[in-house]
């Protein structure tokens, strides 16, 4: 199995439709082509950390202008990848417990087709990443 942080769909063409691949990807950046995958009946497994939010932005507008301006621009939908996925064609569930997540991921592995997974994460909790940007300090 191949695995990215950051691979989209790549990843999948990288390893090959005989390999299943998974990628993590924010709300922000969920591979735009998912199409593609189902297309192409590639194997890949994308685990969205949905927060509904652009919480590195955030974490700096907070950081520079103060809570009442942290919000500004950066909020988004409560949009539902899972569904987004089993429109095209491809397999798609969502987890609100971390203890969904492993039985969510051997399912779209076993579904055989592209699959999103929708992790559904805490809209105030910031990445360790986020927090120890020099530039908002």
């Amino acid at each position: 199995m191949a695995a990215s942080s950051r691979g989209g769909p790549a990843t999948g063409l990288v390893a090959g439709s005989a390999r299943p691949s998974v990628c993590q990807a924010s709300d922000q950046e969920v591979p735009a082509d998912f199409e593609t995958l189902v297309r192409y009946d590639l194997p890949l497994v994308g685990i969205v950390g949905n927060n509904s939010s652009m919480n590195q932005i955030r974490y700096g507008q907070k950081a520079l202008y103060g809570e009442e301006r942290e919000r500004v621009g950066n909020t988004l939908g409560d949009v539902h990848y899972d569904k987004f996925a089993q429109m095209l064609g491809g397999h798609g569930e969502e987890a609100r417990d971390p203890a969904d997540i492993g039985p969510a991921l051997r399912r779209a592995r076993e579904s055989g087709k592209p699959s999103l997974i929708n992790v559904w994460v805490d809209p105030d909790a910031y990445a360790p990443g986020t927090m120890n940007q020099t530039m908002y300090k």
